[in-house]
Order: structure tokens, then C-alpha cells, then sequence
């Protein structure tokens, strides 16, 4: 159905309970009645928190490593997704591998992908897709991680103070309007600790954002609902809820 109506999510990655409906494309009973919503919509842009492998080649890091199995991506495009941000802290648990199996899942499925690449370069690089008579921009970061591309190393697209602002304002110009996926924050907590709280909480990246073209900031990683801000009659910061399944249905946290 053509609406010109773009859904946001949030991040998206498998629980114990749920990685095996995955594996069987039980896309039915994960999504239940919220496939009709996504369906009515004419793109679905999600945050894929987690590898797509069936390899073991874990990475040391602290915390832990999540990945899925690689019919999760057919899940999604049945589900009714159409784009995949990888720029998030879990995209390179399972290292190069399972990075570029992701990529692979992805492409089979025959979703788009954004926020992390070969290097740098194509990592960083926005997502443009139109709606309606309007072209619009994504682009996907995330802040202080070690999935971060650099140079020609593969990974995710790092937030940076300065060149993510370039980016953004160089995005506008080709595009009505500009969407930030912003992947950052302190997990399981609605607020920032007073530590970070000068400049460098998403709210506060949100409105520095804004101020150079963006429409709107996508916030997520935290798993928790914040509170949607303005700033220049924008949209500047809207939390994207992390959904997971209780009891057989869809419960939102």
C-alpha cells in the first residue's frame, strides 16, 4: 500500500527464547499482529543489533555476544522490513566473518543495509530512499564503540562530533529531509548519569544534530523509553522502543 508512511524501530536482536522461531521462520508467531502495521507501511527501517551466523568465531569483549541465525533476515523481510542500520555495539561480536555473513543474510533477503561496511568509507555512507515525492536520508551511528570502521577495517559507522556533522550536512543537500539513528546511551537507564550529562547525552547530541539539518534523531541501545525533546520546531530526539515476546505475544519494555 503506497501511504507514504516510514516506520522507525528499534533494535532488534534474538533471545534464547526466540532464536529458534527465527531459525524455522516463524515469522507469524514473533511479530503477530504487528505485521500488518509494518505491512501497511511503505518502509520499515530497523536497528539490527546482533551478527547473522551460524559460525562460532566469538570475539573477546565484555559482555556478551549475541547473533542469530541467518533466516532471521528472511524473517524481517516477511515481517515487512525493508532496511537493516547496523551501526550499533553488537554488529561485530562475531568478528569479520560474522559481519560479512550478515551482509550476505541481508542481500538474500533482499532488505537494504546501512551504518557499517568494508571500511570506513562505505560504513559512514547514508541511506537514501524516497517516499512519495520526497527523498529522505538516513544515517546510522553509534557512539564509543570498538565495532567502529576505520580506514579500510570493516565495521560500524562511528558517531564523531565533527564528521558526522559534515555528514549530515552534506546529506540535506541532497535529500529533503535527514533522518540520525543515533546508537548510544547508558543500557537499562531512562536517564543520563551526571557523568555524561554535559553534551553528551542523546538528547543533547540530538539538538546539536538538528541544528545541522537533520529532521530527526532515532535514539536506541538503552532498552528503555526516553522522552521525545524539541528544538527548532524538529523533532530532535524520538526513542525507539526495544521490543522482546512474553507469554506468546509481543511485549514492549
Amino acid at each position: 500500500m503506497a501511504n507514504n508512511t516510514v516506520i522507525f524501530g528499534g533494535d532488534i536482536a534474538p533471545s534464547d527464547a526466540s532464536r529458534e522461531l527465527f531459525r524455522e521462520k516463524k515469522t507469524q508467531t514473533l511479530f503477530t499482529d504487528i505485521i500488518p502495521v509494518l505491512k501497511e507501511a511503505d518502509n520499515v527501517i530497523v536497528n539490527l543489533e546482533t551478527a547473522l551466523t551460524d559460525k562460532d568465531l566469538t570475539i573477546r569483549k565484555h559482555g556478551p555476544n549475541i547473533k542469530g541465525p541467518v533466516e532471521m533476515a528472511q524473517v524481517l523481510k516477511e515481517a515487512g522490513v525493508t532496511a537493516c542500520g547496523l551501526a550499533n555495539n553488537h554488529i561485530f561480536d562475531f568478528g569479520v566473518t560474522g559481519l560479512r555473513d550478515t551482509f550476505s543474510a541481508i542481500d538474500a533477503a533482499g532488505m537494504d543495509r546501512f551504518g557499517a561496511g568494508e571500511n570506513e568509507e562505505e560504513a559512514c555512507r547514508p541511506y537514501f530512499f524516497t517516499a512519495g515525492d520526497k527523498k529522505i536520508a538516513v544515517i546510522a551511528v553509534v557512539e564509543h564503540e570498538y565495532t567502529y570502521a576505520q580506514g579500510d577495517r570493516p565495521g560500524a559507522a562511528p558517531f564523531d562530533p565533527f564528521d558526522t556533522m559534515v555528514r549530515i550536512r552534506d546529506a540535506k543537500k541532497e535529500s529533503d529531509y535527514v533522518v540520525v539513528m543515533y546508537h548510544g546511551g547508558k543500557e537499562q537507564c531512562e536517564y543520563p548519569s551526571p557523568r555524561i550529562h554535559k553534551g553528551r547525552t542523546p538528547s543533547r547530541i540530538s539538538a546539536r544534530i538538528s541544528s545541522f539539518a537533520s529532521t530527526a534523531t532515532s535514539s536506541a541501545h538503552t532498552s528503555t523509553i526516553r522522552a521525545v525533546s524539541s528544538s527548532m520546531a524538529r523533532a530532535t530526539s524520538i526513542s525507539c522502543i526495544t521490543g522482546t515476546r512474553k507469554a506468546g505475544r509481543p511485549v514492549f519494555s
